[in-house]
């Protein structure tokens, strides 16, 4: 039995979302991992000491993840405005 368009396009629309969603999180992993490495560079140039690089780190880990939150939590269709 084939299904019929609107539920067709409905699974569309939910795949749609379920890849924006996961590009979204790669995202917020890459600033993650730069804002890292950023900091690492900084401390191996003896620019910063060891409790700034720490608190830095873990200050943009927090920003990030307090985003990657309200775009959860935003519907769909605020996301993609």
């Amino acid at each position: 039995m084939r299904p019929t368009t609107s539920t067709h396009e409905a699974q569309k629309q939910k795949q749609k979302q379920k890849q924006k969603q996961k590009l979204r999180i790669r995202r917020h992993q890459e600033r993650l991992q730069k804002a890292t490495a950023r900091s690492s560079f900084a401390f191996e140039q003896g620019h910063v000491d060891v409790d700034h690089r720490i608190r830095w780190t873990v200050h943009q880990a927090l920003q990030i993840a307090v985003a990657a939150k309200k775009d959860r939590c935003r519907s769909p269709r605020e996301r993609d405005a």
